[in-house]
């Protein structure tokens, strides 16, 4: 596992561009509140979108939500030959914006990435009618574009705007790249850390999720520590090796009790 390492900041609330450079649009597989999957296919059916919603009766995580979406996907599109040919045949873009919305309760039914925002000044590029996924898709779809061909599918939170300062670095050629946050010790403390020696600062040791402030200092002497901002990149290796942990079954093409057992990405994945 590869760990890229560089200075993000994240907001809810503005959006900046380093670059105005127009990159392809990748397809858009989204989870989002079962009220509005049937909808949104319909609506933006010409859009490059596909909507799914986590099975109901159950939670089943990060990683179970993530290779449900990409399994609803695959069978819309005929699930024919191996689950593997199909990961590796286009690049791809996942948002996770089916949570609760408590803080915001007017969008549950559709989903937070269709929370209406702002025009901010000495912006370019912005609509009157733009959402948070039209401020958040511009960076992903150039992440997705300069990654190594490799690395096709971006995981994202769907309640997080990030924005960047300065031009992306080259981005490793890895079956996993994180995308991280430097800060101090005690903001970390509220988020999921990732940990590497300093001996070797671009390779992922290891994760905890909302470590406490002794603890981050405690690791501090051999390790540089950034906060996980929930963009992941991932190769199809690495995702079929997701879907086996959830349960994948390859001679049936479907899981074990036919949805995808609980599997926490963030937590679980994030130290193999």
């Amino acid at each position: 596992m590869a760990y890229l390492f560089q200075r993000y900041k994240h907001d809810y609330c503005l959006a900046k561009n380093a670059s105005t450079t127009a990159f392809p649009e990748m397809k858009k597989l989204l989870t989002v509140p079962p009220a509005f999957k049937k909808f949104g296919n319909d609506y933006f059916a010409d859009e490059n979108y596909f909507f799914g919603s986590d099975p109901e009766g159950g939670k089943v995580g990060s990683g179970g939500g993530t290779v449900n979406l990409l399994y609803d996907a695959w069978q819309n599109e005929g699930a024919e030959g191996k689950l593997e040919d199909w990961l590796a045949n286009e690049k791809r873009l996942i948002i996770h914006a089916g949570g609760q919305s408590r803080r915001l309760p007017a969008y549950a039914p559709v989903g937070k990435v269709f929370t209406p925002m702002p025009i901010y000044r000495w912006k370019r590029g912005q609509k009157v009618d733009q959402t948070l996924i039209s401020l958040q898709t511009p960076l992903f779809n150039e992440i997705l574009t300069k990654a190594p061909d490799n690395l096709n599918h971006l995981v994202a939170s769907g309640d997080v705007l990030i924005r960047t300062e300065d031009p992306l670095p080259e981005i490793p050629d890895a079956d996993i790249v994180c995308f991280g946050l430097w800060e101090q010790a005690d903001k970390a403390s509220g988020h999921g850390v990732f940990f590497s020696k300093k001996n070797s600062p671009k390779e992922l040791e290891f994760t905890l999720q909302k470590p406490s402030i002794d603890k981050i200092q405690e690791l501090q002497e051999g390790h540089l520590f950034l906060i996980d901002i929930g963009v992941w990149l991932f190769s199809p290796k690495a995702l079929k090796v997701m879907f086996d942990r959830c349960g994948w079954d390859d001679a049936s093409n479907t899981f074990d009790g036919k949805t995808p057992s609980f599997y926490d990405m963030y937590t679980t994945y994030g130290q193999a």
